[in-house]
C-alpha cells in the first residue's frame, strides 16, 4: 500500500511539475506576444509622423496638380 502512495503522489507531483512549466510556457508566449506588439507599436508611432507627411505630400500634389479640362 505504502508503494502505491509513494507512486500516486510521484505521479501527482509529476502532473503538477507538468502543469506549472505549461503554465510558465504560456505565460513566457503572453509575455513575447506582449513585447513583439509592444515593440510593433513603437515602430508604428515611430514611423506615423513620417506616413503623415508622405500622405501631405501627396495630397499637396495631387491640390496642385493641374486639373484636366
Amino acid at each position: 500500500v505504502l508503494g502505491t502512495l509513494v507512486l500516486g503522489t510521484l505521479v501527482l507531483g509529476t502532473l503538477v511539475l507538468g502543469t506549472l512549466v505549461l503554465g510558465t510556457l504560456v505565460l513566457g508566449t503572453l509575455v513575447l506576444g506582449m513585447l513583439v506588439l509592444g515593440t510593433l507599436v513603437m515602430l508604428e508611432l515611430m514611423l506615423l509622423p513620417v506616413e503623415i507627411y508622405e500622405y501631405i505630400a501627396v495630397f499637396a500634389q495631387i491640390g496642385s496638380a493641374p486639373l484636366p479640362p
